[in-house]
């Protein structure tokens, strides 16, 4: 295997305890509580997104009825609740996510502090002792010290990097392994085992058969085989996953055409991972007593069968008694010392090596300072070297790996988490929305039918995730693309500007692998940040993207759609905070493994596309893909276009193929959704079945790349996009046609303006099977410039009903004066039975507020008079703010809209800047639910996160305005525990300051102490 030198640098320390836990088994939860309530300071990380492994991962949710008599103190607070009320064949079943919540709140409750998504990929040592762990995840590799380590994972990685006397398996090897398999709608009871037949390597071609917590109609049954493991490496697993994958996918279309019981089953869910014993062993403890093993992967002391540690009651016990041990150690072991620290994940090297440039993430947490610590230069293993690395098997990654690979190039397919398919499978979005089902899309369509059709699974309208990852995967594998699952990039590999490779943290430990072209298909940009790629996060106003979901799955197999609020993805513990909260926000069977964001990273290319770009159906002579859906802003919008009242038609919007190739980095093109655009742009340009078709795009030009030797920025599009007109892609004439971006003449302006009635709409329909094909009159006047703004004010001076209006807010956009009297008007009449009426408008698939832009009339108003930047808007806001009361229900409410108003009245005062718009401002914060609003951990209530923006919305505006109680609750927020907030506050003090103090507490605190006078900072940007 050869190797790459990584160069020296230093880790952040983002934890420091006594103990450290490797993993969040049941054994790893047992000693990690006992040694927490014994008095010490504890961390556990979890590669997985969810605890429990040998429950969970290994999809093993039943024990026996006489170990659940009287359970471990890990399992004894929650294990009534998750269990089925009645046994079956000696066994009790367990509730999926009764039991990953029953498992988070005891070590919640223990004061352990949990990471989720993180891989032990290294160690700390204090000279010759372990003193932490080093993990790496979508932040990067971080440093946690600690005095004690327990290494839970599943091949005991912690001890072998650590060097204890391990011999390696000697392979191939003959396994036995099981593997899980949920059906619901079995017509039951069954019991015992299931014949199996002959040809599909069943062990003893019999399955043993589990009553599953739903009773006689839900079945799991365990299956035995026996699978070859070519290498005791993370690839040689792989091996076996993928052959026990098709095994499985073949035994379960057996059952349900040939065994009258699954005639009508539903085929929902198989375990991620195989169960079986480590192949290697490792000894209990080291000489130092500082590295402490519990997983199968140790060697018994009395004999017996280390799979016994995959029982879940045996592991927890055997971690209570270690935690005795543990805590014994502890007593007698000092402090890492940081300045002392050295970390380790490869191998050390001399002077003389040839180091790579490795680039990374420097920090999970933006503002915060961390104490660091030593990483020497080492060299990494690398495990590949290919023509096309593609980072991220979700929506755009499968089809993109597939593509590739079909074309003859040689490819490997990373993915973080243990299936293919990303938001549309593990992410449990089962079914397309709006978007262009052809090209590339028809075929995973046609490959996801012939699988659906052996399952009995729908093939429209809805899919069976099981059933769409099996169809990837397959597609992908038999064209020889490599896939390596559980696999998180964590840096890459530089030569100048161009990514040529990523280090990559495994189930193995850190690692490397070359690729002449990567297609970072990670849905977030990972790749290209960490090689330095410029990006924006959300919207560029206040970081806001679109809610992310943890789907609830009602039932096996049934995913609900549960958007809801934000995560940042590049922050572990904003990540591991949004699973948490995610978790408790809708009761289910259980929760996706696939924590879905519909938005984070935007990765600036040489264009960014903007909403404007969309609405004027601007077309691209380097189109690479269309994309068609409705403007579907599942979250706040951010743009003035929205704001003022216009709701975005369904549109056909292109994608160029500058979008996708970063501004300053080469050798790299970004599938999915992190290309090159805003936010609001992407709201209709994200679709699964259009992401699908981008990833296939960006294979095409990857491979072009490869073949010419070529960087891919410099690929011959038009090539390119003749194969995608041959692949159904693009229609043909995009090779030919010809564009043309002439302005409108005055004269076609002024037509424009006369004919203007005041009934034209500011929204169109957004049915499915609505689409517009020509800009509407008010895009083309918002669009034509300052040039405009005479022949409106003109039109405004001498009409009267809803044309006067019209021009008014068409005036309003502009900025214009003249239109304050009659916008003040209009709201005044909006307002005049005394309350803040609700919205009129209909959007049959908008939910809670913000959502779709959709609010009442009199916002719409209030945003527009906001744009004049005129002082008489006061008066207005003092009137609405009067009448403003709201309930936490009526938050909710999908009508009353009274997140707009508060929102609404922020922006106006923002724009105007003025010390006379503070006491407003105060008056609103003053209100129930709009103060006081910080968060210190995970929020179930999805609610109350949005309620902490309008608070953060108004203290923004108060210090935009110069008042220092704006400062005050802008501060409040940085140490809050939704980062995305906090990074917002940090942002705006930073532009009203002028400082940097990142997320100190007491800088900021004592620079607001010694100002005597804030100026205000009217903010007189447009986002659109």
């Amino acid at each position: 295997m050869s190797e790459i030198v990584v160069s020296a640098r230093s880790l952040p320390v983002i934890a420091e305890a006594d103990l450290v836990v490797a993993g969040a088994t049941f054994g790893g939860i047992a000693v990690a509580c006992r040694v927490a309530e014994a008095g010490h300071r504890v961390v556990v990380i979890e590669p997985r997104t969810y605890p429990g492994y040998e429950v969970s991962a290994l999809y093993r949710p039943w024990m026996p009825e006489r170990a659940a008599a009287d359970p471990p103190a890990s399992m004894a607070p929650w294990l009534t609740k998750a269990m089925a009320s009645t046994a079956h064949d000696g066994e009790v079943a367990l509730h999926p996510d009764l039991m990953k919540r029953g498992l988070e709140d005891v070590l919640s409750a223990a004061g352990v502090k949990l990471l989720y998504a993180s891989h032990p990929v290294g160690l700390i040592y204090d000279g010759s002792d372990p003193a932490g762990i080093v993990i790496g995840n979508k932040s990067g590799r971080q440093a946690i010290l600690a005095r004690g380590i327990v290494d839970t994972t599943d091949w005991g990685l912690l001890a072998r990097l650590a060097g204890f006397q391990t011999p390696v398996p000697s392979c191939p090897l003959a396994i036995r392994v099981k593997r899980t398999l949920e059906f619901t709608q079995v017509q039951g009871p069954l019991s015992g085992t299931l014949e199996a037949p002959a040809n599909i390597g069943i062990v003893n071609n019999a399955v043993k058969v589990h009553q599953g917590f739903l009773g006689a109609e839900h079945v799991l049954l365990e299956v035995e085989m026996e699978l070859p493991l070519p290498s005791a490496d993370h690839g040689g697993r792989m091996m076996m996953e993928i052959e026990a994958r098709k095994r499985s996918l073949a035994l379960a279309a057996h059952l349900i055409q040939k065994h009258p019981a699954f005639n009508n089953a539903w085929f929902a869910h198989t375990s991620p991972e195989l169960t079986f014993a480590s192949p290697y062993q490792v000894p209990s403890q080291d000489t130092a007593r500082r590295l402490f093993v519990l997983s199968s992967a140790v060697v018994p002391v009395t004999g017996g069968d280390p799979a016994m540690q995959l029982e879940p009651v045996t592991a927890a016990l055997t971690g209570e008694e270690l935690a005795r041990a543990v805590v014994k150690a502890l007593q007698s072991t000092g402090r890492p010392a940081v300045d002392r620290c050295v970390a380790r994940c490869g191998t050390p090297v001399d002077r003389q090596a040839t180091e790579s440039d490795v680039r990374e993430l420097e920090a999970p947490g933006r503002g915060r300072t961390y104490r660091r610590v030593k990483l020497p230069a080492e060299a990494v293993p690398s495990t590949a070297s290919v023509d096309i690395l593609v980072a991220g098997g979700g929506t755009s990654g499968a089809t993109a790996a597939a593509v590739a690979a079909e074309s003859g190039v040689k490819t490997i397919l990373l993915e973080i988490s243990s299936g293919l398919g990303g938001t549309g499978t593990l992410g449990g979005i089962d079914s397309y929305w709006f978007g262009r089902r052809v090209g590339f899309t028809a075929e995973v369509d046609r490959r996801y039918t012939a699988v659906a059709e052996q399952i009995r699974a729908p093939t429209t309208g809805q899919w069976n995730v099981e059933g769409k990852m099996h169809a990837l995967l397959d597609w992908v594998t038999e064209v020889s693309g490599e896939v390596a699952f559980r696999c998180c990039v964590v840096g890459a590999i530089m030569d100048g500007h161009r990514v040529k490779g990523t280090l990559v943290a495994t189930p193995d430990g850190l690692r490397t692998i070359s690729a002449k072209v990567i297609i970072d298909a990670s849905g977030d940009g990972d790749v290209a940040v960490m090689a330095g790629a410029q990006h924006v996060y959300g919207s560029s106003r206040d970081r806001l993207p679109m809610w992310y979901s943890l789907a609830p799955f009602v039932k096996p197999g049934k995913p609900q759609n549960n958007f809801t609020s934000t995560v940042d993805i590049s922050n572990v513990e904003d990540y591991t905070r949004a699973i948490l909260a995610g978790r408790r926000r809708w009761d289910g069977h259980d929760h996706a493994t696939y924590l879905a964001p519909r938005e984070t990273r935007h990765i600036l290319g040489d264009v960014v596309l903007n909403l404007t770009d969309q609405l004027l159906l601007r077309r691209f002579p380097d189109v690479i893909n269309i994309c068609f859906a409705n403007c579907d802003i599942k979250g706040k919008s951010s743009s003035d276009w929205v704001v003022w009242g216009l709701l975005p038609p369904n549109t056909e919007a292109e994608i160029p193929y500058r979008a996708l190739v970063p501004t300053g980095v080469d050798g790299l093109l970004v599938a999915g959704k992190a290309y090159s655009c805003t936010h609001d742009y992407l709201a209709t340009a994200r679709m699964q079945a259009d992401m699908q078709n981008q990833g296939g795009a960006c294979a095409l030009a990857a491979v072009a790349a490869v073949r010419n030797g070529l960087n891919p920025r410099h690929v011959n599009v038009a090539q390119v996009q003749q194969q995608l007109v041959a692949a159904g892609v693009l229609p043909a004439d995009v090779v030919s046609r010809r564009i043309d971006e002439s302005p409108l003449s005055e004269a076609e302006l002024q037509k424009l303006v006369d004919n203007l009635t005041g009934d034209e709409p500011f929204y169109l329909k957004q049915g499915f099977h609505d689409k517009v094909d020509a800009p509407s009159i008010l895009i083309l006047l918002g669009t034509a410039g300052e040039r405009i703004v005479p022949m409106l004010q003109q039109a405004h001076a001498g009409a009267t009903g809803n044309r006067r209006l019209l021009l008014a807010r068409l005036l309003g956009w502009y900025g214009s004066p003249d239109a304050v009297p009659t916008l003040i008007e209009a709201i005044q009449a909006e307002l005049a039975q005394g309350t803040l009426p609700p919205k009129s408008r209909k959007v049959s698939f908008a939910g809670i507020p913000p959502d779709h832009g959709l609010m009442p009339e009199a916002c719409y108003l209030l945003y527009t008079l906001g744009m004049t930047r005129d002082l008489r808007a006061i008066s207005v806001l003092e009137q609405v703010a009067s009448l403003f009361s709201a309930t936490l229900d009526d938050y909710r409410d999908k009508a009353k809209g009274p997140f707009y108003y508060v929102d609404a009245v922020a922006y106006v005062a923002e724009r105007l800047g003025s010390p006379q718009a503070v006491p407003v401002l105060k008056t609103l914060h003053a209100k129930d639910h709009l103060h006081q609003m910080t968060a210190t951990g995970p929020e179930p209530d999805f609610i109350l996160e949005r309620l902490a923006y309008l608070e953060l919305a108004l203290g923004r505006a108060m210090a935009r305005c110069g008042a220092k109680d704006g400062y005050e609750i802008l501060i409040n927020y940085l140490a809050d525990a939704r980062a995305l907030l906090a990074d917002h506050a940090q942002d705006e003090l930073g532009v009203f300051s002028g400082k940097d103090f990142g997320k100190d507490f007491k800088a900021w605190r004592q620079w607001l102490e010694g100002q005597s006078h804030l100026a205000p900072h009217p903010w007189r940007g447009r986002i659109d």
